[in-house]
C-alpha cells in the first residue's frame, strides 16, 4: 500500500536526520567538524511514494575554506615576525641593555676627567666606563646570537612537523578516494583533511585544487606542488651561503630550492627574522669596530701618564667586533690623555677623544656613534610598530573568514535543537500513521473473514 510505502520512507528519513543532528550538536566543539545533512528525493506514486534517503550531505564552501587558509597563514607569519622583532625592540630601548646609553656614560667619563687629566681617579673612571660598554656590546652581541640559535631551531622542528602534515594528507587522499569508490560515507575524512590543511597553511602559504574523484592536490602560492594524489614531497633545511638556512624541495627524487613568501612561518622565520638578526648583527659589529678603531688610533697619537707612546685602548676579533670587544688596558696610566711630548696635565689628546662623540663616519652611514644607533633602534621600532599593524588587521580578517565559513559550515545549536524537535515529531507523525495503517488493515481483514 502507498500509505505504508509513504510513511515507512518519512520514518526512515526522519531518523535520518536525527541521527544527523545528534552528530551535529555532539560536534559542535569540533572547530574542524564540518555541519552535514541529509540528501532526499522523492519517490514516484508508481514506485511507491513517499522519500528516498541518497546519503549524507557536507556544508562546504571550497573559496570559503581557501580564505581562512590564506589568512590563518598570514596571521602566523606577521605573528612569528612581531615576537622577533618586539624583542629586539624591548631589547635595544631599554636603558639596561643600550649600548647607546653605555656610548654616553663613556663619554661623560671623559669629559669629567677635563678637569684633572692626571688623576688616577678620573683615569679609572674611564676604563670602568669603557669595560661595562664593552660588556654591552658582549652582551647584545650575544643576544642575538640566542634569538637567532631560537629561530633555527623552530626552523628545525618546523620542517619535520610540517613533512609529517604533508604525508598525513596524502594518506588521507588515499582513503577518501578508496572510500568514495566503495560508497562509503567519508566526510569524517574530508573534515580531518580539511584541519590539516588548516595546520599546513601556518607553515606555508599553500593553494588546494580538488580534484574529481574526490582528492585534492596542494601547491604553495607560487605554484611549487607539495602533494598531488597520495603522493607528498618533503622539505629539507639547507644552509645557504650568506648563512641564512634555505628549504629545499625534494620530490620524486629531485630536489630545488623554495623561495618562500613570509606570510607563513617557514616564510617569516627566513626572510623576515633570520635577515633582520644578521643585519642586526652587522650593525652592532660595525658600531663595535668604528668606536674600537676610533679609540685606538687616538691612544696610539697621544702620550700616557708616563710620557710613553699610547697603546691600543680596545682589542677585538675581526669576525665578531661587538662579540668579542675589550678593554685592551688595565692601567688607569696608560691613558694617553696628553699630545705626544707633553706632560702628564696636559689633555689636548682628551679632547679629540671627546670630539669624537660629534663626530660622523662613512662607515656608521655618515652618523655618529649614538646617531647610528639610535638609527638603528628606530628602525626596528618602526618595523615593529608596522607589522603589530598588520597582525590587528590579519586578525581581524582571519576573524571575518572564519564568520564566513561557519555560516557555511556551522553547526548553530539553536538550529540544530529546532531541527531535533522537528524530525522527532516527524518520525512520530510518520510512525502514527504506520500504526492507524496497520490498525485500519487488520480492520479489513477482519471484515473479510
Amino acid at each position: 500500500m502507498n500509505i505504508i510505502n509513504i510513511a515507512e520512507s518519512g520514518a526512515d528519513a526522519a531518523k535520518a536526520w536525527l541521527d544527523i543532528t545528534s552528530q551535529n550538536i555532539s560536534n559542535e566543539p569540533n572547530e574542524n567538524y564540518f555541519r552535514e545533512g541529509v540528501s532526499v528525493s522523492s519517490v514516484g506514486v508508481d514506485s511507491g511514494g513517499g522519500v528516498k534517503v541518497n546519503g549524507f550531505v557536507r556544508y562546504s564552501d571550497s573559496w570559503a575554506n581557501q580564505q581562512v587558509r590564506s589568512q590563518t597563514g598570514e596571521l602566523a607569519g606577521y605573528n612569528t615576525q612581531y615576537t622577533c622583532l618586539s624583542n629586539i625592540d624591548t631589547y635595544l630601548g631599554s636603558n639596561g641593555t643600550s649600548i647607546n646609553t653605555g656610548i654616553q656614560s663613556f663619554f661623560s667619563s671623559l669629559t669629567k676627567a677635563q678637569a684633572d687629566p692626571s688623576s688616577s681617579s678620573y683615569r679609572q673612571s674611564v676604563l670602568s666606563q669603557a669595560t661595562q660598554l664593552a660588556n654591552l656590546f658582549n652582551t647584545a652581541s650575544s643576544q642575538i646570537n640566542k634569538w637567532t640559535d631560537n629561530v633555527k631551531q623552530q626552523l628545525q622542528s618546523t620542517i619535520p612537523q610540517t613533512n609529517q602534515l604533508l604525508t598525513q594528507i596524502a594518506k588521507l587522499n588515499k582513503q577518501i578516494v578508496a572510500g568514495k569508490a566503495t560508497g562509503q560515507n567519508v566526510n569524517s575524512l574530508i573534515d580531518q583533511r580539511e584541519g590539516d590543511l588548516k595546520t599546513l597553511s601556518k607553515s606555508l602559504s599553500v593553494k588546494t585544487l580538488q580534484q574529481p574523484n574526490g582528492s585534492v592536490n596542494v601547491m604553495l602560492s607560487n605554484g611549487n606542488a607539495l602533494i598531488t594524489g597520495s603522493m607528498a614531497s618533503q622539505l629539507k633545511l639547507t644552509t645557504g651561503a650568506s648563512g641564512i638556512p634555505g628549504v629545499d624541495l625534494v620530490a620524486g627524487g629531485h630536489e630545488s630550492s623554495l623561495n618562500l613568501t613570509k606570510d607563513s612561518t617557514l616564510g617569516a622565520l627566513i626572510n623576515v627574522n633570520l635577515k633582520t638578526l644578521q643585519n642586526l648583527k652587522g650593525k652592532i659589529n660595525s658600531l663595535a669596530k668604528q668606536f674600537a678603531d676610533s679609540f685606538n688610533k687616538l691612544q696610539s697619537q697621544g702620550s700616557d701618564k708616563n710620557g710613553n707612546p699610547g697603546t691600543a685602548l680596545f682589542s677585538y676579533n675581526a669576525n665578531d667586533p661587538a662579540g668579542s670587544l675589550k678593554v685592551a688596558i688595565t692601567d688607569p696610566a696608560i691613558l694617553a690623555f696628553a699630545a705626544s711630548g707633553s706632560g702628564p696635565g696636559d689633555g689636548s689628546n682628551l679632547n679629540k677623544m671627546i670630539a669624537l662623540n660629534s663626530q660622523s663616519f662613512s662607515a656608521l652611514s655618515g652618523s655618529s656613534f649614538s646617531g647610528f644607533y639610535s638609527s638603528v633602534v628606530n628602525q626596528n621600532a618602526n618595523a615593529t610598530a608596522t607589522v603589530k599593524s598588520q597582525v590587528s588587521t590579519a586578525s581581524s580578517l582571519l576573524a571575518s573568514a572564519n564568520a564566513h565559513q561557519q555560516s557555511v559550515s556551522g553547526v548553530n545549536m539553536g538550529t540544530q535543537s529546532a531541527n531535533l524537535l522537528r524530525y522527532t515529531q516527524a518520525y512520530q507523525a510518520n510512525a502514527k500513521v504506520l500504526s492507524t495503517a496497520s490498525t485500519i488493515f487488520n480492520a479489513l481483514l477482519n471484515m473479510t473473514s
